[in-house]
């Protein structure tokens, strides 16, 4: 290998393990960036299928523990509930005395 290569080598080398890196760190998270959902409710409920929607929410900012919001809707009995996910992975679900009917 001439002394012109070696620049163009450690470039190479240096875009291989950008892509490298940038390959396990998602792999690693095992799914895609996570997405607002659109919740829809049928005009009829229906057994089987998915019967849960849930819409996600910023976290509280008086909850800097919680990392993760979402307000969850059964269709068929339309009960709600918030689930919070901590930053050490436990869920927190407080159920919401309301019902979404007729929607």
């Amino acid at each position: 290998m001439s002394e012109d290569n070696v620049p163009v080598s450690a470039a190479i080398l240096v875009f291989v393990g950008y892509v490298v890196a940038l390959v396990l760190i998602l792999g690693l998270r095992g799914c895609s960036p996570d997405k607002p959902t659109t919740p829809t409710m049928p005009t009829m409920p229906t057994a089987g299928g998915c019967p849960l929607d849930a819409v996600s929410y910023d976290a509280p900012v008086w909850m800097p523990e919680c990392t993760r919001c979402q307000r969850v809707t059964d269709r068929i009995t339309g009960r709600r509930w918030w689930l919070l996910t901590m930053s050490d992975g436990s869920h927190v679900v407080l159920p919401l005395d309301e019902t979404e009917v007729g929607k």
